[in-house]
This record gives C-alpha cells, structure tokens and sequence, in this order.
C-alpha cells in the first residue's frame, strides 16, 4: 500500500483533559546522527478488538495500558487487530520538516499518527486505501509521516496501525535527505529486481510456447508468484494491483508464495524427470506440495497460520528440490547441475526467511529478503540456461527415439517381406529339393556304371551345379524361415575361433590369413552359438573372397557402450577394393550381389541373426583401404 507524504494535515483534535502519562525517553538525533530507532522508546498497547478509539488511549486511565516490549528487537503484532504505539519525539531545535517518522510497515490497511502541538491539542494524520490524499503529496508503499513545525517535545505521540497480516515492529526518525537518498536506491533496485523477474517469466513463456516444455511454464508460474508475494509483502500490490480486493487483498501476498512453491515443485519434477530417474525423491516432492495446497484456504481464513504453513511449505521446497537435484545430477542428468547451483543462493534466502518466520532462528530481516532477490535472479538465469540444455537433451533423445522407430519401421517391413517370401520360399522348396535329389541320385548312379573320361567331365559339372542350386535352397529357406533362438552363454573370442576354423580352407586357398585382436575383458554373452558362428563365418569368408594373395583378414573385438546399452564390438576387415559406394545402401538387401556365383543372401542373413539378438551391423570402408563390417551384440538376455 502508498502512503502519502506532505505538510501534516490541518486537522487538530483537542488534547483530553487532564492527560498526563509518564514521559519516558525521547526520540532524539545525536549531533550527526541520520536515524534514531525507535523500538527501544516506544510503549505498545494492543487491541484485537478494534474498539478503541484516540481518546480511550490517550486519557490519564489509558497509560496503565501501555506496556514496553519485552525484547524491543522482536516486536511482533498479531494479525487481525489494531496496535496503538505511544512516544515522544525531541528535536532539540532541529527543523521538523528535516525529519521524518518511518516505519517500513508495508502490507497494512490503515495507520493514523496523532502528532502532539506545542499550541495544544494534536495533528492527526492517516493514510490508508480509502483516504484522501494531500495535493501535491509524494506517494509511498510504507508509513511514512511528516512532522508539524510546532511539534510539541513533551508530551507523546500516538501512532495506530491495523493489519490482517502479522507485522513486526519498527520503525526511525530519520533525516529527509538520508531517507530520500536510500529510498530512491532502494525502489530503483526493487524496480529492477521486478523488470529482471517479470522479463525472466515473459522468457520462460515464450520458450513454453516455442517448445512446449511443461517445465518452462511451471518456473514462469513460479517466478510471477514470488514476485507479486513480494510486491504485495512491500505494500505496492494493494495499491497498483488488487485494490479492489480491500481487507482481503492482504491475504493475497501468502497465496502467491504458496502458489510459487507449488509450481517450484511441478517444475523440479518435470525439469528433473524424477518420476522416471528417481521415484523416491518423486514421492519426496509430492509430500512438498502439501503444505502449499493447505495455505490457500488458511490465507483466507488466517493469515498467521497461512504464514505458518507457507514457512514448512517453504522449508520442505528447499529440502526436497536440494535432494531430488542432488540425485538426479549423481546419476548423470547434467541439466541437474544447473538447477542445484542456481538455486543454491535462492534457497539460502528462503530457508533463513522461513526460519526467521516460524521463531526457530533470530536471522535478521535485513540478510533473508536480499539473499532471496539475488538468488531469484542467479537461479533464474541458471534454470533459464539448465531449461535450454534440457530441451538440447531431449531433442537428442526425440531424434535418437525417431532413429530407432526407423529402424524399427524398417525391421517390420523386412520382417512382412520375409513372412512372404517364407510362404513362397516353402512352396518352391517343396517343388525344387525334390527333383534336386532325384538329379544328384541320377548324377550318382550314372557315374557308378558309366566310366568313360567325356562323360564323368560333363557329370561333375553336372552334380556342382546341382550343389550350387542346393545351397541356394538353403539359403533360402534359412532367410525366409528364420529358426528360434537358443541361446547359452558363450565367449565371442570362443565363437570366432569356431568360423574361424570353419575357413581355414578358404584361407589356404586364397593365400589369405585371419589374425584376432581382443581389446580389453569381454563379458559372456547369451546367444544361439550356432547362428552366430554362421554370421562371422558369412563375414569371413566375403573377407577372405575379396582379400589379395597374402593379405591379413582382422577381426578386432571391443567392449563398448551405445545408447547407453552396454554391447561388444566386432569389426571383420579386410584389405581388398573394399565396398563401391554407390552400392554401400544395397549391401544388406536380399539378393544383392556384385560376386559372379553368389546368392546375395549372405550379408541379409548375417542382419537377420544380429537384428534376432537385438543387435545392429554396419558396413563401410576403411580408412586404410578394404571393406569393414561392424557387428554390435548387447550383453545380457535380449527380445527375439
């Protein structure tokens, strides 16, 4: 709320007769003093009732009911009522229009201040939302009056101030030219600190409507309840904002906390994804929410227990966004780290507030609302930054998502075309394996009882192509018809000496050699041994085909990580002409082949077997010239 500030109002109330209270000590500024505190001289009367008025507590019966505080560093009212402060003011011949009676008692609804005449009788003053406004006053979101030119130094003033919301108490004369000086640096940072936070909010809802990141919206929800609770706590809410609302629009500051906490608590579970990364601290940050959700209906009904309940909301944001931040970042999740440290001062500000607020540590005033601003604005920029790098981390999880529905797409579709080629592949294996047999008993027989040189040439080429159309068969059946898997656990160095046995006539034939290299431990893994011996032997043997006389087939072996899925590397390579590249996308299609005699499925079955065991191979060609094919096998057990 402003107050207004200008020449002291012309309205004089008559001094009741025969008032005479025991003076105490005046309010006086030392020779060079700027600010006199006015805690230690003053005396308090409270009335929760609201019943009486200027002349009930000023009459000679009324001083008994003046007490000084008990602790005058810790003068609290209570919400609800009307507190009635009582001292005198010395100026000792200073000017009265030099000073200034400030107390920074903001969220209030109306204070009058009866300043003593030395004419007799008293200039009343009050500000509030329904009073008039001097012309030409300066406005202000405090108490804040100015004196009379004939303040009377001997007799005391009065001071009232009514509030739904508990206050503390405090207050200064303090000199004009050092309260403008201060007070203009301080609205100016309290300005800036509001531009800072509302231009942060506005950032956050753009980037929410530009990427539909949910925790884009809850940390703007959460930076515009913090700062409009702290607009209403310093008074200007009520005045610019929500003066409409009247008595209630006190309670309006403790539902925007409870608000900013609640979404803190949205935010840090969707920022963090703890449902997903970390349950328990999940549960942790519900529990949080909890003492948000209570304070709503408390600041309508009490605004001290709504300020009770909003410190443990408060205190429990802090804990569990530090835990769930905490555990998040040890798992790996680096967009962690940017929240933990932005919030690290933030959280300080408000821890000290909430334990300031709820009695259990006398932190002054003066340190938890600074540290509060100037950690908002580091986390605001820190989560801003975190924000982007999370959206960074999941669009690399969207494209790497949209790459493995892909090649999911892609293994369907291959897995249809072989469910069809399965169905024709047995009709024509039933047709062909028949008269294929019938042909080589026949090629048998004839060689048995025809001995003549011409004719057992024409039978060998005979029965070779008979072989030659016989593996074609049951390359075609081992494609269309994939078997189920049996797996055991098996060491891959074991398996690869198993093809690499099987080639040992390739090898000599070729002039070619394999040589095995193990890069590190290799774990088991759980494999049908069988298929996977025919893939490295498919390898080896295209290897061992397109290698030079003399040349070197290396098969190198690796533990690896991919996609955050541990898995064993094989590479098969080779130093021949290596892959054409304009035939580099075929090589895994079906009966595609640039070897005269060869069937084109070698490769497709090599895919199908890896692909059964949730595996991948690649092909390219080696830097150092030759072709390379690269065979990913996960550990452990894996979907068929």
């Amino acid at each position: 709320m402003l107050a207004s500030l200008g020449l002291v109002l012309g309205l004089t109330v008559a001094d009741p007769a025969g008032a005479a209270c025991e003076r105490g000590e005046a309010l006086t500024p030392g020779p060079d003093a700027l600010r006199v505190a006015i805690e230690e001289r003053l005396a308090l009367l409270e009335d929760q009732g609201r019943a009486l008025s200027f002349e009930d507590v000023s009459g000679p019966l009324a001083c008994a009911r003046f007490e000084a505080p008990p602790d005058p560093s810790q003068i609290t009212a209570r919400g609800g009522g009307r507190y009635w402060l009582r001292f005198r003011i010395d100026l000792r011949g200073a000017r009265t229009r030099h000073w200034l009676l400030f107390l920074p008692i903001a969220n209030f609804e109306r204070a009058c201040a009866w300043l003593p005449l030395v004419s007799g009788g008293q200039a009343m003053r009050c500000i509030g939302l329904d009073e008039p406004q001097p012309t030409g006053a300066l406005r202000h979101n405090r108490m804040l009056f100015a004196l009379p030119d004939d303040l009377d130094p001997e007799r005391p003033a009065f001071l009232s101030f009514e509030s739904r919301a508990p206050q503390t108490v405090r207050g200064a004369l303090v000199s004009a030219e050092a309260f403008f000086s201060d007070d203009e640096r301080a609205q100016f940072l309290s300005g800036l600190f509001n531009g800072l936070l509302l231009a942060t909010a506005l950032y956050n809802l753009i980037f929410f409507v530009a990427v539909r990141d949910r925790a884009s919206l809850y940390f703007a929800i959460h930076l515009l309840g913090l700062g409009l609770a702290m607009i209403g706590f310093e008074g200007r809410g009520r005045e610019y904002l929500w003066p409409w609302l009247g008595p209630l629009g006190a309670s309006l500051p403790t539902a925007m906390l409870a608000t900013a906490f609640l979404f803190g608590c949205l935010c840090g579970r969707d920022f963090l994804a703890t449902r997903e990364r970390a349950p328990r601290v999940d549960r942790l940050l519900q529990l949080a929410m909890l003492p948000a959700i209570v304070s709503f209906p408390l600041s309508i009904l009490s605004i001290g227990l709504a300020e009770q309940a909003t410190a443990i909301a408060a205190l429990a944001f802090v804990v569990s966004l530090i835990s769930a931040a905490t555990v998040v970042a040890r798992s790996g999740y680096r967009p962690a780290v940017y929240l933990l440290g932005g919030l690290s001062v933030f959280l300080a500000g408000v821890f000290s507030v909430a334990l300031r607020t709820l009695g259990v540590v006398a932190i002054p005033e003066s340190w938890g609302v600074p540290l509060t601003r100037a950690g908002l604005v580091v986390a605001s920029i820190a989560i801003s930054v975190g924000l982007g790098r999370r959206v960074i981390e999941l669009r690399r999880e969207r494209d790497q998502s949209a790459r493995e529905v892909t090649l999911l797409e892609a293994s369907l579709r291959r897995r249809e075309q072989m469910a069809a080629m399965g169905s024709l592949v047995a009709g024509v294996a039933h047709e062909v394996r028949n008269p294929l047999f019938g042909i080589s008993s026949t090629v048998d027989a004839l060689e048995a009882r025809v001995r003549h040189e011409g004719v057992s040439a024409h039978l060998e080429t005979l029965r070779g192509q008979v072989g030659r159309l016989g593996k074609l068969m049951n390359d075609l059946l081992e494609y269309g018809r994939p078997r189920e898997l049996e797996r055991t656990p098996e060491q891959v160095q074991s398996v690869i000496e198993e093809a690499s046995r099987a080639c040992d006539y390739l090898a000599r034939a070729s002039g070619a050699r394999i040589e095995t290299r193990t890069n590190g431990p290799l774990p088991a893994l759980l494999v049908d041994r069988k298929r996977v011996v025919q893939v490295f032997q498919n390898l080896l043997e295209n290897a061992l085909r397109h290698s030079p006389p003399g040349g070197t087939v290396v098969v190198e072996l690796d533990p690896a990580e991919r996609d955050g899925r541990r898995l064993v590397r094989v590479s098969v390579r080779d130093h021949g002409t290596g892959f054409a590249l304009a035939d580099l996308p075929h090589v895994f299609e079906p009966f595609f082949t640039r070897r005269r005699g060869g069937t084109g499925l070698g490769l497709s079955i090599v895919q199908q077997i890896v692909e059964q065991h949730a595996g991948s191979v690649e092909a390219h060609n080696d830097a150092t010239g030759g072709a390379c094919v690269v065979v990913w096998l996960p550990l452990g057990a894996a979907s068929d």
